[in-house]
């Protein structure tokens, strides 16, 4: 399982900064949302007037720098994002071109990208089965449904525990159904009476949207739906989102902390570094989008 907070360190580290590692310092003391006043453990080197910290999903703008005390005035909830308490020994990091804000927000996109090139997740939802009832509310599916690849009935015989798949014409999704009668919006309608018995279990596994992050701490396979694979490649595709918008980030002197001669980083590698990225990431996409469709394939409704 990976975090958002694990998978932050991995790109920025793994693939916007090249193994190199990021400038960080940490609080001295808690801070409520409102301080400006912030008090680093370790020597405020490096930090200078107009700079940005980032603290967890908070950005804030640099004032003024008293390396005596270690001391720095801040700007709280810059940048479009929002002022939060912190903790002593929270990690701050210093001048970065990409904040943990930034990053989660990358990541969100290129889910959206995802989708948009055909990924999707997969869930389930059970319910009882019962003659007299048609249509089964899927509120248990908490993502958009996209469409419905089985709907599978338990066999009578529990002790079987053998499960039989229905015939695609034995029931239909409904996506606008009356909320009044199916509180999710979205219900499965069985069509054929008799394709399942009285108080057994019926499952429907669907296609989904990807869940979206909001938190450091969520789980990134839990909340979107994403395989293992796909969080790799939504790794990848979110530092591809990133470098598009700077291509030329590795030149900026707020990357590069050390300097390094020409015969060391050409132009050509700068240039090249994004491309290769977008190739590697246009390749798992298709490779993933090959095994989903393998996995979970869509049968054909004759109509």
């Amino acid at each position: 399982m990976t975090s958002v907070a694990n998978a932050i360190t991995q790109i920025r580290t793994r693939y916007l900064r090249g193994g190199r590692a990021e400038r960080r310092n940490l609080l001295a003391a808690n801070i409520t949302d409102t301080d400006t006043s912030l008090t680093l453990k370790h020597d405020a080197t490096g930090i200078s007037r107009g700079m940005r910290l980032s603290i967890d999903l908070e950005d804030m703008h640099v004032h003024d720098v008293v390396p005596t005390s270690k001391t720095v005035t801040v700007e709280r909830g810059a940048y479009g994002t929002t002022a939060a308490a912190h903790s002593a020994d929270d990690v701050v990091v210093v001048g970065t071109p990409w904040s943990n804000a930034d990053l989660l927000a990358a990541m969100n996109a290129t889910l959206s990208d995802l989708e948009s090139r055909g990924l999707f997740a997969i869930a389930t939802k059970e319910a009882t089965f019962d003659s007299g009832v048609d249509g089964y509310d899927l509120s248990g599916i908490s993502n958009e449904i996209l469409d419905v690849v089985d709907v599978w009935t338990r066999s009578p015989v529990s002790a079987s525990k053998k499960w039989h798949r229905l015939d695609i014409g034995d029931w239909s999704l409904v996506t606008s159904a009356d909320t009044t009668d199916f509180t999710s919006g979205t219900a499965i309608i069985m069509t054929r009476p008799g394709a399942a018995w009285d108080g057994t279990s019926i499952l429907v596994k669907a296609r989904t949207r990807f869940g979206r992050l909001s938190a450091l701490t969520d789980d990134i396979e839990t909340v979107t739906g994403l395989t293992t694979s796909g969080v790799d490649a939504m790794l990848l595709g979110t530092a591809v989102h990133l470098l598009a918008a700077a291509p030329m980030g590795d030149l900026s002197l707020d990357v590069v902390g050390d300097p390094r001669r020409d015969s060391e980083v050409t132009y050509q590698s700068m240039v090249a570094s994004p491309s290769n990225l977008r190739r590697m990431y246009e390749l798992q996409v298709r490779n993933l989008r090959t095994l989903l469709e393998a996995q979970h394939p869509l049968r054909l409704r004759v109509r």
